[in-house]
């Protein structure tokens, strides 16, 4: 089912923040509360993918440039004006794609060494020096970006398919998600330092 709601944290709590022009769902965001960037995802049983890209001041929504790449279940991170979209499904299956923003457009980079849909996660500043991190079939794959191009990376201790994952490209993590190996969800939690 698709959501236009938002929600935003103040360190103790969450409170109703604004609705989205337009209400979808396996999308992805990047910035904070008060600055901040809400793209791709789609309509599960209607009309499929979405490029769309919404930027939040605080209190509502604006709809801005669309993203370069229509993704489902991609990755981002960083912030509005230095953001980022990994992977994710296309029309065509997984995805390697990798888009950048800064505030206004949209512009392609390299592509990740790993196709992936909605099996990793993502964390670091977006056009310095970026992290993918996750499963892809029985991999626990690790890639980086240095502002060009991307490059595989020490692999990951555990299997993660579809974790969580945040932090900055000094101090990141990833954890929980599906462990394909073991054939069960995992609670282990990595850190990148």
């Amino acid at each position: 089912r698709e959501f236009s709601g938002s929600y935003e944290y103040n360190g103790s709590s969450w409170s109703s923040g604004g609705s989205l022009n337009t209400g979808r769902q396996s999308n992805l965001g990047a910035g904070e509360s008060t600055n901040a960037a809400f793209v791709g995802g789609g309509f599960r049983y209607a009309t499929g993918r979405m490029s769309l890209t919404e930027e939040y001041n605080g209190s509502s929504w604006s709809t801005a440039n669309n993203m370069i790449y229509t993704t489902y279940v991609s990755n981002a991170m960083g912030s509005l004006n230095d953001g980022m979209q990994v992977g994710g499904q296309t029309a065509g299956g997984d995805s390697q794609s990798c888009s950048v923003y800064d505030g206004t457009n949209w512009s392609s980079t390299g592509a990740t060494a790993m196709a992936s849909g909605n099996s990793f996660g993502s964390f670091g500043e977006a056009t310095t020096t970026a992290h993918a991190v996750g499963s892809s079939g029985a991999a626990a794959e690790h890639n980086t970006f240095n502002g060009s191009s991307w490059s595989t990376a020490t692999s990951m201790h555990a299997q993660h398919n579809g974790p969580g994952s945040g932090g900055s490209d000094s101090s990141g993590f990833i954890a929980s998600g599906y462990d394909i190996g073991a054939g069960s969800t995992t609670t282990a939690c990595e850190e990148w330092t």
